[in-house]
């Protein structure tokens, strides 16, 4: 097979020939990768580019979130009901302007009477917020029941209908509805979210829904495509938990071959989806010992352990006898055939070999990494993800694996990990979260565990105020050693509640 010239960032933009594509090359470069989320919120908020602080994003979302109460409030009937007398007569003597006050005031409408009942001081930030938090939570129930009452916009400008299937005959699915300006928020949030983890010299296999317009496929293949990386798009994998193993290992297969010819180097997928790749790719070279472990294990320790490589390394090692299982006694053979290759000693390899493997088998995760398909990243999303998982595929693949999280309520997108530290950093340009105590539902201290709650910040259709996702987290307190001024999201513990399946439609 002809392999083809793989570009760096810089030739690529020459290649391209815009100066806006090229600029933005240029500045990711420049900057690393690191901080580009924050560099594309800078720009949303209106701030300068190395001028962001906190005080300036806590600004910005105090407005907006003023902005969306009051939008939701005169144009969506599902809020009017649900608001009504609660903002005109509220203990801490708010009132909702019509909607004209919100250019006028300033202040979004929300203003404090006097002891005589004329309008006075706008509300600060401090009450505002303390009021805000006050307000009845929407629930997953009431989107089911009144999902068009929600609607701020006539149904003729709504572009995207996405349904949620929650199970059961009877079951109500929830309905999202988008405009067209909705989801280009989207697309720009994975155009610079994704930059995270790839650039325009990469290839990425989108295994998510793409046979419509609008879905999370088509709009994160027009957000890879704002930077010029290379897309292929195969929507779902055609396996699932409970199908027959033949079945399974059929895609399976038909998705590895795909990884290689194409020459994919990064994939986004479902956990459940990615786990069954991995599984297979075990399988289909004989787990350890075979070629192509020996293999990967040589390229994985001159990276990690920093040695360089040897004349051979290029050349597969033959597979060694009487290495067929995954035994620890194997990699002592295993180790001397990768000192062979590597300038280091046996002992090195010998005890690097042997960490790896240490345990392996009895978990039944074995490590066997399929650096034949280059791949250097995975993005896992649309589940929950299972740290088990990670390791597996990370130990299989031999690549980085990164977490996004988010919803569809969301906009189908929340936050990313940054391969830097853990957790998310959050979409903060166009959501608001809350973490609450789902007993007291009053709101927890930073670095507790509780219920995620969010309010959109941007949307025009379908706004959500104080939505209840039943997922659980906590924020992370320390700075990020990526950098990034926004905030982190702790790794999501399952959902509560009932999710929606994603299906290929």
């Amino acid at each position: 097979m002809r392999k083809r010239k793989r570009l760096s960032d810089t030739e690529t933009a020459e290649k391209m020939g815009t100066s806006k594509t090229a600029d933005k090359i240029n500045l990711k470069i420049s900057d690393g990768k690191r901080r580009c989320l924050d560099i594309w919120t800078a720009k949303k908020i209106g701030a300068a580019q190395d001028g962001m602080t906190r005080q300036i994003l806590d600004g910005y979302t105090m407005g907006k979130l003023r902005e969306t109460l009051i939008y939701a409030a005169n144009r969506s009937p599902f809020y009017k009901r649900k608001y009504s007398g609660i903002m005109r007569a509220s203990c801490s003597g708010f009132v909702l302007a019509d909607g004209d006050g919100i250019e006028k005031d300033g202040n979004c409408g929300f203003m404090r009477p006097d002891r005589s009942g004329c309008i006075s001081s706008p509300v600060g930030d401090a009450d505002f917020l303390r009021f805000f938090q006050s307000l009845p939570f929407t629930t997953q129930a009431e989107l089911r029941e009144s999902g068009m009452d929600f609607l701020c916009v006539r149904p003729g400008e709504i572009s995207r209908i996405v349904t949620l299937d929650t199970g059961g005959s009877t079951g109500t699915p929830k309905r999202v509805h988008f405009t067209e300006e909705d989801q280009q928020l989207t697309v720009d949030y994975f155009q610079n979210g994704m930059q995270l983890l790839v650039s325009a010299c990469d290839t990425v296999l989108i295994l998510m829904p793409v046979k419509i317009p609008g879905s999370i496929g088509k709009l994160l293949a027009r957000g890879l495509g704002g930077f010029g990386a290379k897309t292929v798009e195969y929507g779902l994998p055609q396996m699932r938990p409970g199908m027959a193993e033949a079945e399974i290992r059929r895609e399976a297969e038909r998705l590895l071959d795909l990884i290689e010819t194409e020459q994919v180097t990064a994939v986004v997928a479902l956990p459940t989806h990615m786990r069954m790749l991995a599984e297979t790719a075990v399988k289909r070279k004989g787990g350890f010992g075979g070629e192509a472990f020996q293999y990967g294990i040589c390229n994985r320790f001159s990276r990690e352990a920093g040695k360089p490589a040897g004349s051979g390394q290029e050349e597969k090692p033959a597979v060694l006898a009487g290495c067929k299982s995954s035994g620890q006694s194997d990699s002592y053979a295993i180790g001397k055939s990768v000192a062979d290759r590597l300038a280091c000693t046996d002992a090195e390899a010998q005890a690097y070999v042997c960490g790896r493997l240490k345990g392996m088998e009895a978990s039944g995760n074995p490590f066997f990494p399929a650096n034949h398909l280059r791949l250097k990243c995975v993005l896992l999303s649309a589940e929950y993800v299972d740290e088990k998982d990670v390791q597996f595929i990370e130990q299989v693949f031999s690549c980085k694996v990164y977490e996004h999280y988010g919803m569809t309520e969301m906009g189908l997108g929340c936050a990313v990990s940054c391969g830097h530290g853990a957790g998310y950093h959050v979409r903060e340009a166009d959501l608001y979260l809350e973490i609450i105590d789902p007993g007291t539902q009053a709101p927890v201290r930073d670095g507790q565990l509780g219920e995620i709650v969010f309010t959109t910040l941007t949307r025009k259709g379908m706004p959500f105020i104080r939505y209840r996702t039943g997922d659980y987290s906590r924020w992370i307190t320390e700075k990020c050693p990526c950098g990034s001024l926004l905030k982190r999201l702790d790794k999501v513990r399952p959902r509560n509640a009932v999710k929606g399946y994603l299906r290929e439609r």
